[in-house]
């Protein structure tokens, strides 16, 4: 989510909601799955769901504690935030109700991150989250 507010005097952020990720199967991954609102803006709804992920890792234990910064103003996409996120499977912020279920996370080299950041999330239902730390 950003507030671009292309051709507008006053850029003001449209809205997120409802939104359903289901059934994804990938491997060989660098970056966490993103998802992120903005601060005065979050997305509201979102349901995450039958997620099986494999990641290189590679990790620095230097990013753990990083503070990502809200960039509000620019193009959201996967590399907006840089390579080396605080986690390595997930990164979910600014979102006013999450559900996370029969999520799998697979990590096939050595990284220091949490597979997991969630940052601003009003409302949180997890259910069969499973994380391995090699397989």
């Amino acid at each position: 989510m950003g507030n671009r507010g292309r051709g507008q005097d006053h850029p003001k952020p449209g809205s997120i909601r409802d939104i359903q990720i289901s059934n994804i199967q990938a491997s060989g991954a660098i970056l966490p799955c993103i998802i992120s609102g903005i601060r005065d803006k979050k997305i509201d709804h979102v349901t995450v769901k039958d997620l099986n992920i494999r990641y290189t890792g590679g990790g620095m234990d230097t990013v753990i504690n990083t503070k990502i910064p809200d960039l509000p103003a620019d193009y959201p996409e996967a590399v907006m935030f840089g390579r080396w996120l605080p986690s390595y499977g997930l990164f979910c912020r600014h979102i006013s109700s999450l559900v996370l279920a029969n999520i799998n996370i697979w990590l096939d080299g050595d990284d220091p991150r949490e597979a997991i950041e969630l940052t601003d999330i009003n409302h949180l239902s997890q259910h069969a989250i499973r994380i391995n730390a090699r397989s």
